[in-house]
């Protein structure tokens, strides 16, 4: 099994060659589970694409994700509402 998560993708500008690499390192019917941030379908705002210039990073969609990847059963699934809401439920903490 290969695990990326968090900010691995984010910088990576050769995507596709990573998925070839994993399939390489993988046994036959081995997995890879990918947490990865992504970001809206459609052109960014120019505040957030400004942003993503400005630190080098490579994202894409959810969609767009996933066919960069050439693995052949893929599920892909957007936590951002879970992901909002931890954020969320943190800063409700008492400090």
């Amino acid at each position: 099994m290969v695990l990326t998560s968090g900010a691995l993708g984010c910088t990576l500008q050769d995507k596709p060659a990573l998925f070839r690499n994993f399939f390489k390192w993988l046994k036959p019917g081995g997995k890879v589970l990918i947490s990865d941030y992504c970001r809206s379908p459609g052109t960014p705002s120019e505040e957030f694409a400004a942003y993503i210039k400005q630190r080098g990073y490579d994202l894409h969609d959810v969609k767009t994700y996933g066919k960069v990847s050439f693995f052949s059963r893929k599920i892909q699934t957007n936590r951002t509402n879970l992901v909002i809401l931890g954020d969320l439920f943190q800063r409700s903490k008492p400090s």
